[in-house]
Formats: structure tokens, sequence, C-alpha cells
């Protein structure tokens, strides 16, 4: 038998009686070990002065008072709402709109920087050439290679909106993606996934 088995043991003697094997081990390792037979000397002690304390009697209504302050309801798990309140739609409602104002103000100052400083650039030339030929026509034609969709494509470059168009196409696939991404992250730390 080691110190901290005769410690347990100590602490069951308190509760009662031990069994005679336990006793007859203990016996011996006490007499082996000063440490344990202090500690054993001390938990006597205790017993003894434990013993002499008087018994108490708890104050009428004791027990009705401290089963009346464990509320059972305020202690229950609350599941979390899965429904959208009103507020919250409001609030999503302001974000969005203010998230595409943001997108229109800044493509129109793209197109308007565009326009006055970099579209004269053979920088200019070269990325327009890479996004219209290698990007979007790629992509269009190895999808949609029909002639009608193709046709009604390369009409729609013609027009001068095309670069804002697909600049804030752009900006809102980001701030969706965005937004997609931050839903994950904190639904991840409450251990749920919408």
């Amino acid at each position: 038998m080691d110190c901290r088995t005769s410690s347990e043991i100590m602490i069951k003697q308190m509760d009662g009686p031990l069994a005679e094997a336990d006793m007859q081990g203990w016996q011996q390792h006490l007499s082996a070990c000063t440490k344990c037979r202090k500690e054993a000397a001390e938990w006597q002690q205790l017993s003894v002065m434990l013993a002499r304390l008087p018994d108490l009697d708890p104050s009428p209504g004791f027990e009705r008072r401290v089963m009346a302050a464990i509320d059972p309801m305020r202690y229950a798990v609350r599941q979390p709402q899965h429904a959208m309140n009103l507020g919250m739609l409001f609030i999503w409602i302001g974000i969005v709109g203010g998230a595409s104002l943001l997108v229109v103000e800044a493509a129109a100052r793209m197109q308007q920087w565009m326009m006055t400083w970099f579209q004269g650039t053979a920088l200019y030339r070269l990325l327009a050439f890479v996004y219209e030929f290698v990007v979007i026509r790629g992509i269009f034609y190895f999808l949609m290679p029909q002639k009608g969709l193709w046709d009604w494509l390369t009409r729609w470059e013609t027009v001068d909106s095309w670069w804002v168009t697909m600049g804030t196409l752009n900006l809102v696939m980001v701030l969706v993606l965005i937004k997609v991404i931050l839903d994950r992250i904190l639904a991840g730390g409450r251990g749920e996934v919408r």
C-alpha cells in the first residue's frame, strides 16, 4: 500500500468502519510510514472535535425556502432561435442597402477613374484583351457554345456600361462570399451550421 491509498482509506474511515482487509493493510502501512501515522493522528483529532459539536436543527421553513430558491426554469437549457425576428430583418435590409449603395458608388468612381486616366494606357488595353478574350469569352464559349447567346454577348460588350456592370456583379459576388464565410465562422463557434 502506498501513501495515497492510505490517505483515501483515512477519508473512508471518517464515513464509517472499514472492511477487514482494508483495515489490516492500512495498519501495516501505518506501522512503517511515520508521515501517514501523523496524518492518521490528525484525522483522529478532527473526528473527536466533530463528535463534540452539538447537532443543529435547521430553522423552521429552511427546506421550503431552499427548494423555492431553486428554480428549475432558471437553469433550463435554452435552444437557439433559428427564426429571424423583425428587428434582425430590418438590420439586414439596412446592411444590404448600404452595401448596394457602396457598390454602386465604388463602380461609378472606378468608371470615372478608368475613363480619365487608365483607359488610354497600354496596360489597360492588355488587361481588357485578357479579360475579354481569355476570361469572359473563354468561360461562356466553354459553358454555352450556342450561337444565339454568343451573338447576344458580343452585342452586349459594345455597350459602354459593360465593364461597370461586370465590376458591380463581381463586387456583389465578393460581398455575398464574405457574408457566407462569416456565417460559417460564427456558426462554427456555436457548434451549428446554418
